[in-house]
């Protein structure tokens, strides 16, 4: 069977770390993506580990190059694995506007973007009629 191959954003911290051993473990390829990926994860750089910087908050003008360049990494994409994203230890009256406008651009908007994006490279173009 051939390899799946997925992109794990937020793979810096947090459970992305169990996530990607998963993946790997199964026989597939990994895209591990976030802020500061080489220095947190690059002693999982391999023949099926990809490491790819990726900002999820990026302008979408950016966040579309980027998809781009993670997709030629491997060729293609099968799992977009939107894993990034912000916890809030703050009370809603200690949440100032820019500070819950941040949480919803990572835990929402971002999400949102990032699978809008990669839609039209991953479903196939209907044949010719």
């Amino acid at each position: 069977m051939v390899p799946l191959v997925c992109l794990v954003t937020g793979a810096t911290s947090g459970i992305a770390r169990a996530t990607i051993n998963e993946i790997i473990s199964r026989g597939d390829k990994v895209i591990a993506s976030g802020r500061n990926v080489e220095q947190r994860l690059g002693e999982l750089k391999s023949d099926t580990v990809a490491l790819f910087e990726l900002d999820i908050t990026s302008s979408v003008e950016i966040l579309q190059r980027k998809i781009q360049e993670a997709w030629n990494i491997f060729g293609h994409i099968d799992v977009p694995f939107n894993n990034a994203g912000m916890s809030s230890m703050k009370s809603v009256e200690e949440a100032d506007e820019a500070f819950t406008a941040r949480i919803f651009q990572t835990n929402l908007f971002a999400p949102l973007t990032l699978t809008r994006l990669f839609l039209p490279l991953s479903v196939p173009a209907p044949p010719p009629s």
